[in-house]
């Protein structure tokens, strides 16, 4: 706008309000008091605005909740949830992360961690999601051609169905779980299939592939589908399960979110 648009806007406002609300004079002009209260009032309104168009910019963006999972709970878990999840809060972004690694903790980690490990490998707040309880299963067909097992010390020279990944050592493996139970697995005696990932161990085990170690929590809706079935009635526990991790001052709403997901699992 040009000087004497400016010029004319002004003196309309000041013929409208019967009052100047600047003092001119040869070398510019100088704000009267009436000019100051009103420009402060101007000041106030345009922030409330601002404020205003701010707040309903945010209340369009969908809100969204960051997860970080393995990829067994990923997989068996997490996924079965995610359309009731969706259809309970339509406006939610979710973003799921899988990786076999501890999620950071602190305030740059995802909204909700659920990992594995033991209680010392996360911080004092985390809370037990899933204790550990692991029984060996089978398909029912593989058990009608094998079974009964009567004895974990049979599964030694089962079709032994084995993950194998570069972190063994935070959950049971065969040779821990046998021994564990009482019995072991003859030195260099594997057997079966060695397999990277949880889902084509339990994949293989419903394909009557063999036995595989089957994690309460993670294979329960196969053995009530009937898809498994328990290849001998021993279950053993350890002092490791998943646990939670949320975000360090994650606002009430996500915070919400997490613990509906996490109840809804």
């Amino acid at each position: 706008m040009s000087q004497p648009a400016v010029s004319y806007q002004i003196n309309r406002l000041e013929e409208c309000l019967g009052t100047a609300l600047f003092a001119r004079r040869s070398r510019g002009v100088d704000l009267l008091d009436d000019g100051e209260a009103l420009l402060e009032a101007v000041q106030a309104a345009i922030g409330a605005i601002d404020e205003a168009v701010d707040g309903i910019r945010r209340g369009r963006r969908p809100r969204t909740l960051s997860v970080a999972t393995d990829y067994a709970l990923a997989a068996f878990r997490l996924m079965p949830t995610v359309a009731a999840f969706r259809d309970r809060h339509p406006d939610v972004d979710l973003r799921i992360a899988a990786s076999s690694l501890l999620p950071p903790a602190g305030e740059t980690g995802p909204d909700l961690g659920i990992q594995f490990g033991r209680r010392e490998d996360f911080p004092e707040d985390a809370t037990l999601f899933e204790a550990e309880e692991v029984l060996p299963v089978c398909s029912p067909g593989w058990l009608d051609r094998h079974g009964p097992i009567a004895h974990p010390a049979d599964l030694a020279e089962a079709d032994l169905l084995h993950l194998e990944t570069s972190q063994d050592h935070r959950w049971f493996t065969w040779e821990s779980w046998l021994r564990a139970a009482g019995a072991d697995l003859p030195p260099g005696r594997r057997g079966g299939i060695v397999l990277n990932t949880y889902t084509m161990v339990i994949e293989a085990a419903m394909a009557g592939q063999g036995v595989a170690l089957g994690w309460r929590g993670l294979i329960d809706r196969s053995l009530a589908s009937g898809e498994l079935v328990p290849a001998t009635p021993v279950s053993l526990r350890s002092d490791k399960g998943y646990f939670l991790t949320f975000r360090r001052g994650l606002d009430a709403g996500t915070l919400a979110l997490a613990r509906d997901l996490t109840a809804m699992m």
